[in-house]
């Protein structure tokens, strides 16, 4: 089998598997009880968020666990707009965000917000951060940006944008969806000071099912439910210790070898990029030269995507035309980025991890020669 649908999800590491194990046998007890079983599986939720916290360098008690990326994000756009209601009911978010935003905004929309959503340059087919922040305005209670984008790996001007937008409008709080870069490429806050982080386990080889949303400060969101006190009444219900144990230890595994596995990863991604251009003719590669290595998106012109798509996945070779969210829409991304039609109906995304080899790049592409050779 060859994988590279890794922005979709990635295998779970066996230590991480071990650990979520591990604590259901042993310290299985709700964090939320006063007796000592409680208070063991409370311990280990700690040393968890402790764990999120170190990728971020972040304050502990500053992170809190939710059910995955998509409930982070949700909790940031909807709670986070209304817990900042008193600067107004504007939200800027950018055109290329993942569903999760784009779909939340929306719901905004219907409930009276004004959301400006900024496109891609025309010529650049990237995200301006002048652009973004001359959308922000005096009544702007949000801005909502993405660190990586999920379909081209294109990275976000972050820090630009967070200092631009303090400086035109202290009172707005800013929000990034770092679902796709959270322990794949250095992020810190003192180096992007941002508000509000999403994190999602399963993209670094922790479980499904288990995320991260840290708040510089508990009040600058509103919950979406309401139950106990867990994490802060922010997202409330028994934790699941073992999967957030689970995603502490892929977060520790991936901080420690970050740099290293960015390089091999980068390496494998040129050697797909240039054999693909070399073999395959007409292919068009709609990721930014400096977009994460982890992401590369191209277009083979003819081919329409599932086609090939379900052509290589009866070879064991596993690829995806665009976010596994969207299930099969045209990539709203490459839409807004401005490509045509064929452009977009022709994309393939290949996404990477510290898993794929040089050889499975070569494969991948004497399958694609093969296919052209076939149909």
């Amino acid at each position: 089998m060859i994988y590279f649908d890794n922005s979709a999800t990635t295998r779970v590491d066996e230590t991480a598997a071990e650990r979520a194990v591990q604590i259901m046998r042993g310290q299985f007890g709700n964090p939320s009880s006063l007796h000592g079983v409680g208070a063991e599986a409370y311990g280990e939720l700690g040393i968890a968020r402790n764990q999120i916290a170190k990728m971020l360098a972040a304050k502990t008690d500053c992170v809190y666990f939710t059910s995955g990326g998509t409930e982070s994000n949700n909790l940031a756009i909807q709670g986070g707009a209304r817990a900042n209601m008193k600067t107004g009911r504007h939200i800027v978010a950018t055109a290329i965000e993942h569903d999760s935003v784009l779909f939340a905004c929306r719901y905004m929309e219907q409930q009276g917000w004004r959301v400006t959503y900024v496109r891609p340059d025309p010529e650049s087919h990237r995200i301006s951060a002048e652009d973004v922040i001359g959308a922000v305005e005096a009544d702007t209670a949000l801005v909502s940006v993405m660190f990586v984008n999920n379909e081209t790996g294109e990275i976000l001007p972050l820090a630009e944008i967070v200092d631009g937008v303090r400086k035109k409008n202290p009172d707005t709080l800013i929000h990034t969806d770092c679902v796709q870069g959270f322990g794949k490429i250095p992020f810190k806050l003192f180096q992007y000071d941002v508000d509000m982080v999403s994190a999602s386990a399963h993209k670094i080889h922790g479980p499904k099912g288990i995320g991260a949303l840290y708040l510089r400060r508990r009040d600058m969101v509103e919950p979406l439910m309401y139950g106990g006190s867990q994490e802060g009444r922010i997202s409330p219900g028994t934790e699941s210790v073992p999967l957030a144990c689970a995603f502490g230890e892929a977060a520790d595994k991936a901080l420690y070898r970050m740099t290293e596995r960015l390089e091999q990863v980068a390496n494998v991604r040129r050697r797909l990029e240039d054999r693909l251009l070399e073999k395959i003719p007409g292919a068009a590669v709609n990721s930014p030269s400096d977009a994460s290595p982890y992401i590369l998106n191209v277009s083979l012109p003819g081919i329409p995507s599932y086609d090939i798509i379900n052509w290589l996945s009866m070879r064991q070779i596993y690829v995806s035309a665009g976010s596994a969210c969207s299930k099969g829409a045209k990539s709203h991304v490459l839409q807004a980025m401005g490509f045509d039609g064929e452009r977009i109906d022709t994309a393939l995304r290949i996404s990477l991890s510290k898993y794929n080899t040089f050889d499975e790049a070569d494969l991948f592409v004497d399958a694609l020669e093969d296919y052209l050779h076939v149909r």
